[in-house]
């Protein structure tokens, strides 16, 4: 799907049993290396990671939050 399809922004969890999003994030920069990504997860602190996420968000900081960060990143891949 992601190879067929126009993407904006990747937004996953972090945790994705048998992997992490981390994981999934540097299998994504493989296939498209300026591809935004967020990562969200419960944890208090973000594990290291080889190839991080441009953005990571709490599952505690909300909707609101998340929101706020999704549409700054879509404002800033289009140029607005």
């Amino acid at each position: 799907m992601f190879k067929a399809n126009y993407v904006d922004l990747v937004i996953s969890d972090h945790l994705l049993p048998p992997t992490t999003g981390s994981d999934f994030v540097a299998e994504l920069r493989r296939l498209s290396p300026n591809l935004p990504t967020m990562i969200l997860s419960g944890e208090i602190v973000f594990p290291d990671a080889v190839e991080p996420p441009d953005y990571y968000l709490h599952k505690l900081e909300g909707p609101t939050e998340m929101i706020a960060k999704v549409r700054s990143v879509i404002l800033s891949a289009t140029g607005a």
